[in-house]
């Protein structure tokens, strides 16, 4: 496998005993995962039919089936993962397949092995149904090995078959094979291995001339793991935009907004995932992609008209499409009015859209007259441009950096404060940004609006490799280019890129000391580069003065803050650099800073206050 995770370790168990403190109500639960990890670690032949196994893999599975409580799946997930519950299920298939001469199963081969069938398919709806609700049981499963068993059933049932139109939806190994598959696959982090296994060629055999539902489910997970380089299958059969398109018409006319199973919601997260590739956002536009949102948008659930929303702005990133969207009068008015919806993650997404159609190739402002050539390639901040997932890494790289006297432009909380505008500002300010890439990092709309402003604006940028062994390609691939990247995946000793990444920087970004004490901002469209208000001797804040500070960041009303003194505030601003995750949930759980705005405004306070 070409990704790592962690090894079960004492951190697992720990974390194990922390979900059944937080959860006791689901211990019962807990104990049956116990239970049947061990009886299938100390019986992986399943010997004597497996009847124990069976009985605890049901009553595992049956733990949510008995309450659709969706909350409980996705903590029964996380808990699967802290054990070795994916090794184990690994190790009772290979020996159940190596035994009897197997390779892959279908209905016709399982039918021999009917009494011990049954255990192995109460194992694929355990995967099935908790490998989407943990990314990290997910990575579990992918690491151990078995989803090639999977890949092999595919191709297994395919060749009985002889056609694709005569496999059966209604088929248990196709349904659960593929399930599990996409599953692991909605993870951007398993979708190189996943490719490895031959995937996306078999899930491709699928889509010729088979039924609509079969080449749905089939495109669904060609979606999350189709790249550049086999993109032009796709593209030879331009009947899979219609086929999705006119399930999601369909879709939306039904009462419960349903096609042959297939949700509104469900199918353009398809279409989304297909548009991921550059020469499928023109295609899909002119297949009539833009008339079918456009009714989601304006008939849809907020649920749907999200999902719609981001399909849009995954489309404006081509530039044909751009122009299009521009001159679509009511396609404009109705995201505009999207972006004034009450629903946060709708008008943060119909913003992003809006930004992305009406962005124009910008030029790189000229330096001051009274300012060098060479000073203006080096004034600025650096800007670390990531994504969500890898910021514990990226904190430490921040703090790393600042202690070198670098100023840092870093968008901390990803709470949806931070605008588009902002992110426009910081790159236009920033002498370097550090593109911090992965398959995340590609995939995010929010990401690829960063990195693009900055590729047109022509600022310096410097490649970090989060993910390791991960090769950059589509635009992401056309941004990194033949650019030296620094590696902090992990793969490497830490101080040894960060020393090779400064040696790389040089003295851009670099400000003296007296310039601004602070040189790490987050959130600039609150808090300029150094705070214009500046406080003296905050240890020694009389409890008037501290009131005074919480009146002038507009936080006086809140009543656990009153009872903070000068030097517990300067420690929180401490605690803010060296352990920003504590800080973050202290202000939250201690302090009772229950909004975003508050939250948001009382971290960027803290940040730029002075120390002396």
């Amino acid at each position: 496998m070409s990704f790592h995770i962690p090894a079960y370790d004492e951190d697992c168990r720990r974390l194990a005993k922390q979900l059944v403190t937080k959860h006791p109500q689901l211990k019962n639960g807990f104990d049956e995962i116990d239970a049947f990890v061990k009886e299938l670690e100390g019986n992986p032949s399943l010997e004597h039919e497996g009847n124990n196994v069976r009985v605890l893999t049901t009553k595992v599975v049956d733990r949510y089936f008995g309450t659709k409580n969706e909350a409980m799946r996705c903590v029964y997930g996380e808990y699967l993962s802290y054990t070795r519950a994916a090794d184990s299920i690994f190790t009772a298939y290979s020996l159940f397949l190596r035994d009897r001469g197997l390779e892959g199963l279908t209905e016709k081969k399982a039918g021999e092995y009917l009494t011990e069938i049954c255990t192995f398919s109460d194992l694929r709806v355990l995967l099935w149904n908790y490998t989407d609700a943990s990314s990290l049981f997910s990575e579990r499963v992918c690491s151990s090995g078995i989803l090639r068993y999977f890949v092999m059933d595919l191709k297994a049932i395919l060749s009985e078959s002889g056609l694709p139109r005569k496999v059966s939806l209604k088929d248990p190994f196709f349904r659960s094979a593929r399930g599990i598959l996409h599953n692991c696959s909605q993870n951007p982090i398993t979708r190189q291995p996943i490719r490895e296994l031959g995937t996306v060629s078999v899930a491709l055999a699928y889509i010729k001339h088979s039924s609509s539902g079969i080449k749905v489910l089939m495109l669904l997970l060609l979606a999350n793991i189709i790249d550049e380089e086999n993109n032009r299958a796709i593209l030879a059969d331009k009947t899979v935009f219609t086929t999705l398109l006119t399930m999601v018409k369909t879709a939306l006319e039904q009462r419960d907004h349903r096609s042959e199973g297939f949700s509104v919601s469900e199918l353009i997260v398809g279409l989304t995932g297909l548009a991921k590739n550059d020469d499928n956002k023109k295609i899909l536009t002119e297949k009539g992609a833009i008339s079918v949102l456009m009714a989601v948008l304006q008939e849809g659930s907020d649920e749907e008209r999200e999902k719609a929303a981001k399909c849009v702005w995954e489309l404006a990133f081509n530039k044909q499409n751009r122009k299009i969207f521009l001159h679509d009068a009511q396609l404009m008015g109705v995201l505009r009015n999207l972006k004034q919806s009450a629903n946060k993650h709708i008008s943060r997404i119909a913003n992003g859209a809006l930004w992305a159609t009406t962005q124009t190739e910008k030029k790189p402002p000229p330096p001051p007259p009274d300012q060098k050539e060479e000073e203006s390639r080096i004034s600025g901040h650096l800007m670390i441009s990531y994504q969500w997932a890898d910021q514990k890494t990226l904190v430490k790289v921040k703090e790393s950096l600042r202690q070198r006297g670098y100023q840092i432009w870093m968008d901390i909380d990803n709470m949806e404060g931070s605008t588009l505008q902002a992110m426009a500002e910081a790159v236009e300010g920033a002498s370097v940004v550090l593109v911090c890439m992965s398959e995340r990092y590609k995939l995010s709309q929010n990401c690829r609006s960063e990195a693009e402003y900055a590729f047109n604006l022509r600022k310096p940028i410097v490649p970090l490799m989060m993910q390791r062994d991960y090769k950059p390609d589509g635009w992401l691939g056309f941004i990194k280019g033949t650019k030296l990247y620094f590696e902090f995946s992990g793969k490497y000793p830490y101080d040894q890129k960060i020393t090779d990444l400064v040696k790389e920087l040089g003295k851009r970004g670099q400000v003296p000391l007296d310039t601004c004490e602070s040189s790490s901002v987050e959130k600039v469209q609150s808090v300029g580069l150094c705070s214009a208000s500046v406080h003296s001797n905050v240890a020694s804040w009389s409890d008037a003065d501290v009131q005074k500070w919480l009146s002038e960041i507009g936080l006086e009303s809140q009543c656990m803050l009153k009872n903070l003194t000068g030097q517990q505030i300067l420690f929180l601003r401490k605690v803010l650099h060296k352990a920003p995750e504590f800080f973050y949930n202290y202000i939250k759980i201690d302090l009772r800073l229950s909004s975003l705005e508050d939250i948001m405004i009382f971290s960027e306070a803290v940040e730029t206050l002075r120390y002396w």
